[in-house]
């Protein structure tokens, strides 16, 4: 009888790291996540504004709809990238996230002093040669330093009201994001 207990115990405890496993592997190798769906729908180094045609991708990532949305998949294998342009004046947030999940930078429109959004985005080599002067940059950029190749940068801007939606998506059209270079 004991024998029995031990092995049910034993298969109890087996199957509970199984299950634990199971969950933590999950999200590293689905292919059905918010990376995969925006990197389809925003090439590399664009800006994207999810428009009222894209309700399937807002949905899908479960995005305020209150919100207008702006993606860009930001690749630092070619050099490094900026952000740049004037942002509406109604409260507004942006991001970097990085495939893992992680948040590397964020900023919103009451920590940051202007509307102008003017960041460039440096991996750790880009960053060192910054450093000893071997780039030139513009002196006003805010130089933000990423521990990976592949983000995703978001811009979210509330509208004051919903039917001003259209006139902050066009303002959206003159946000740059590109490589610093080229």
């Amino acid at each position: 009888m004991i024998r029995f207990f031990t092995y049910m115990l034993a298969g109890l405890v087996l199957g509970g790291i199984i299950h634990i496993c199971v969950i933590l592997i999950m999200p590293v190798v689905s292919t059905q996540n918010a990376w995969v769906s925006i990197s389809t729908f925003a090439p590399n180094n664009e800006l994207r504004i999810l428009g009222p045609d894209d309700a399937a991708l807002e949905t899908s990532l479960e995005l305020d709809p209150a919100f207008v949305h702006a993606v860009c998949q930001v690749s630092l294998d070619d050099g490094p990238v900026e952000i740049v342009g004037a942002l509406p004046a109604t409260f507004w947030s942006a991001a970097l996230v990085a495939q893992d999940g992680s948040v590397p930078y964020s900023t919103t429109s009451r920590t940051n002093n202007s509307r102008d959004m003017n960041i460039g985005i440096f991996n750790v080599d880009q960053a060192r040669k910054l450093i000893s002067d071997e780039l030139e940059i513009d002196e006003s950029q805010q130089i933000v330093r990423v521990p990976t190749n592949q983000l995703t940068a978001i811009i979210r801007v509330l509208p004051t009201h919903p039917s001003l939606s259209a006139a902050v998506e066009a303002q959206l059209e003159n946000v740059r994001c590109a490589p610093l270079w080229g």
